[in-house]
């Protein structure tokens, strides 16, 4: 009985190994198949969901499902830039997400410069 209680846990622990791997993989690892930096217009008035199925259909994400999970798990979904947007590779959900939200970010910085 203690033996089959032992390797049920042994189980679960390498199946929630398994998940939290893939689900790294799947964020922050590249997952689109586009390698050049693109410019994508970004309409006003879509939907997250139908922003991540352009996004996928110009390449830039393996999975608009994912991409629309992240967002919302983020609270990001409500933060999306619309206009033009520049893609840089490597195109992770992170990274995309990140420009969707803060098209700006890599290039604006604010700094504070203390007297003394």
């Amino acid at each position: 009985m203690f033996n089959m209680k032992k390797k049920f846990l042994i189980g679960v622990v390498t199946l929630l190994l398994l998940g939290g791997f893939l689900f790294y993989r799947n964020i922050y690892t590249a997952s689109g198949i586009e390698t050049d930096t693109k410019v994508i217009a970004i309409p006003s008035g879509l939907s997250v969901r139908e922003i991540a199925v352009l996004l996928e259909e110009q390449g830039i994400v393996s999975s608009s499902n994912i991409l629309v999970r992240y967002l919302v798990w983020k609270n990001m979904d409500t933060k999306i830039q619309h206009g033009d947007i520049t893609f840089v590779p490597p195109h992770s959900i992170a990274h995309v997400a990140m420009e969707l939200t803060n098209p700006q970010g890599r290039k604006e910085r604010e700094m504070r410069v203390l007297p003394g």
